[in-house]
C-alpha cells in the first residue's frame, strides 16, 4: 500500500512541476507580445497608423519568430484591407502538457493591437489569412 501511495505521490508531482514548467514557458512568450504590443499601440494611437517597422529592442534575441512582422510594403496592404490580421508570432513555444503548443501573437483589429495566445493550427490559420490579404482579392476564373 505504501509503495502504491509513493508511485502515485509522484506522479502526481511530475504532473504538478510539468504544468508549472509549461505556464512559465506560455509566460514568457506572452510577456514579450504584451511588450510588442504597448510599443505598437502607442505609435497607433499617436500616428493613426502602424509603424513601416518593428521597434527598437523588440526583436527576438535567440530565435525566429514564426511570423515575422510584416515589411514596410505589407504593413500598408494589411492595414487597407481593413480586416483583422496577425502582426507577428513569436516561435513555437512546445509544451510538454498535450494540447498546449503553440504560439504567442500580436493582432491587429480595427486600429487595436492585441496580444495573445494562438494554438498552433491557429497561429497557422491567422499566418494563411495573412498571406491572402497580402495576396488580394481571389481572382474569379
Amino acid at each position: 500500500m505504501t509503495l502504491v501511495f509513493l508511485f502515485v505521490s509522484a506522479v502526481v508531482f511530475c504532473l504538478i512541476v510539468v504544468r508549472q514548467r509549461d505556464v512559465q514557458n506560455r509566460e514568457a512568450g506572452m510577456r514579450w507580445a504584451r511588450e510588442i504590443q504597448g510599443s505598437l499601440q502607442k505609435i497607433l494611437d499617436e500616428r493613426k497608423f502602424l509603424p513601416q517597422k518593428l521597434p527598437a529592442g523588440q526583436e527576438l534575441e535567440q530565435a525566429s519568430p514564426f511570423v515575422p512582422y510584416p515589411q514596410p510594403a505589407e504593413v500598408s496592404r494589411l492595414e487597407l484591407a481593413e480586416q483583422p490580421f496577425l502582426l507577428i508570432a513569436g516561435p513555437r513555444r512546445g509544451l510538454i502538457l498535450p494540447g498546449q503548443d503553440g504560439y504567442a501573437c500580436v493582432m491587429y483589429d480595427s486600429g487595436k493591437v492585441e496580444a495573445v495566445w494562438l494554438s498552433v493550427p491557429e497561429a497557422q490559420a491567422a499566418q494563411k489569412r495573412r498571406q491572402q490579404l497580402l495576396a488580394g482579392p481571389a481572382e474569379n476564373g
